[in-house]
């Protein structure tokens, strides 16, 4: 089935986004959540912009997560560079094991891997060929200019074994259905051992209606 990520959190107004709430509600319902991870005066924080003081502790979202007893996938967005020894501590300490990080650049991606930590390429429109392919466990598809995902392409990285995750179309702005259709596609094409070797997962402003076009992971 697919893992739906819910894009910094559940929430109505986009002042709400990666704020305490969201996240809460995203956890109570069983959904996954892509956090904005940047740095603030020697702390690691929550924030999609470049933060200010008050901003969300990462600290204080893996202790939700781990009071919830939860088990969703984590998805850490790091805008900030050079916070590998960071990240990887806070994740030994809070015993982060569902998780992975998306949209670092290379040099960033190698520190992550030379931590030994779960990073995920990017395959777009304006990146044809996935950095560090091999190296990665996973890939981000995403469609920055205009369509260009199909079943086949979903479906070609989970036959390598490489769990995809997709950025649902809404949050660039256009109609997210024809997508969907193509992870529907993709599902139902790939073989049961494809399946089992790599996961499908959606970013997406639209959660609860994903959980319900999808099924519940």
């Amino acid at each position: 089935m697919v893992d739906v990520i819910a894009y910094r959190g559940i929430w109505r107004s986009s002042h709400e986004q990666n704020e305490f709430l969201a996240f809460l509600q995203a956890f109570d319902r069983g959904v996954g959540v892509e956090i904005d991870v940047r740095d603030l005066a020697g702390e690691i924080v929550v924030s999609s912009d470049p933060p200010a003081a008050g901003a969300l502790a990462l600290q204080k979202v893996f202790a939700l997560y781990k009071g919830c007893n939860s088990s969703v996938t984590l998805v850490l967005n790091v805008h900030s560079c050079g916070l590998q020894r960071h990240v990887a501590h806070m994740i030994q300490e809070f015993d982060i094991r569902n998780y992975f990080i998306i949209d670092v650049g290379v040099p960033d991606a190698l520190g992550y891997l030379s931590h030994g930590l779960i990073v995920y390429t990017r395959h777009s429109d304006c990146e044809t060929a996935p950095s560090l392919y091999e190296e990665s466990q996973g890939v981000w598809l995403d469609e920055l200019r205009g369509p260009w995902i199909t079943s086949q392409t979903i479906a070609s990285h989970i036959v390598a074994g490489k769990p995809v995750y997709i950025t649902s179309p809404e949050l660039r702005g256009r109609p997210h259905l024809p997508v969907w259709e193509h992870i529907k596609a993709a599902l139902s094409s790939t073989s049961g051992e494809s399946k089992r070797n790599g996961n499908i997962g959606l970013r997406t402003e639209f959660p609860d209606e994903a959980k319900g076009y999808f099924g519940k992971k």
